[in-house]
């Protein structure tokens, strides 16, 4: 029951920042439509569900510390607080994914504007934005529904994991950590310029993996739960060795 009233405690804690981040989204739509009146329909869009990754990931981050304060503050162990942070993950990709997939189908009726899903495992890549017309079938919207939910729970706890690394490390550590993905990235355009049989092995990988090409949207998924799973042990291992700081 503990872990319960965490989860209660984190999901409750996004409920502000969620309704804010999709007004703006609802207010983008209302700004977008008039703007296509105006140009008579030659607006195009495409994955505006990037903006809720990098939303979701700015929520896990900034998820840990407060509530990790207030677990400790009602004597809840380690355990039932690490179980109630991850818990709060699903409900909270599950909104922003259906909240997504409407805002994405409203924001087609006026304009041409494509899903990740529909980029990546649709008929728009085959078609592009003059002739392709959004599918709004149940299996689509299943399929999007899913792919959309395992990335988003996959993005809050990646944030959540840098969110808990950034509590336990120094700060020389915390300027290593967001220091090293940029410099990974800028080894490997490195490595790409100078060997770039390499660079097609690593992108047939990534392809197999998210199963692109062959447009098998559930390779994707599986792979996002892979993830998620990795992330549940090292957020256990993390949160089970955590101290309380002086604020």
């Amino acid at each position: 029951m503990k872990s319960l009233k965490v989860a209660k405690y984190n999901i409750e804690g996004c409920i502000k920042p969620v309704v804010i981040f999709y007004t703006v989204m609802l207010s983008l739509l209302v700004v977008m439509t008039g703007v296509n009146v105006i140009e008579n329909g030659s607006i195009r869009n495409s994955a505006i569900d990037v903006a809720t990754v990098i939303f979701l990931f700015i929520a896990g981050i900034s998820t840990f510390k407060e509530t990790f304060y207030f677990s400790q503050a009602n004597n809840i162990s380690r355990k039932d607080y690490f179980k109630g942070i991850v818990m709060h993950a699903f409900p909270l990709a599950a909104v922003c994914s259906i909240m997504d997939i409407i805002i994405n189908r409203l924001f087609n009726l006026m304009s041409t504007c494509p899903s990740s899903y529909d980029m990546l495992y649709g008929t728009f890549s085959n078609l592009g934005f003059n002739t392709w017309v959004q599918s709004s079938d149940v299996v689509t919207l299943f399929k999007t529904f899913l792919f959309q939910f395992s990335l988003y729970t996959l993005i809050v706890l990646i944030g959540l994991f840098v969110g808990v690394m950034y509590y336990r490390c120094n700060k020389k550590l915390r300027v290593v950590i967001s220091v090293v993905p940029i410099a990974i990235i800028m080894a490997f355009n490195a490595i790409a310029l100078s060997y770039p049989e390499l660079q097609m092995r690593v992108i047939e990988v990534i392809d197999k993996i998210f199963g692109i090409s062959t447009q098998n949207v559930y390779s994707a998924i599986i792979t996002f739960i892979c993830g998620i799973l990795i992330l549940i042990v090292l957020l256990y291992v993390l949160i089970r060795k955590a101290v309380i700081k002086e604020r």
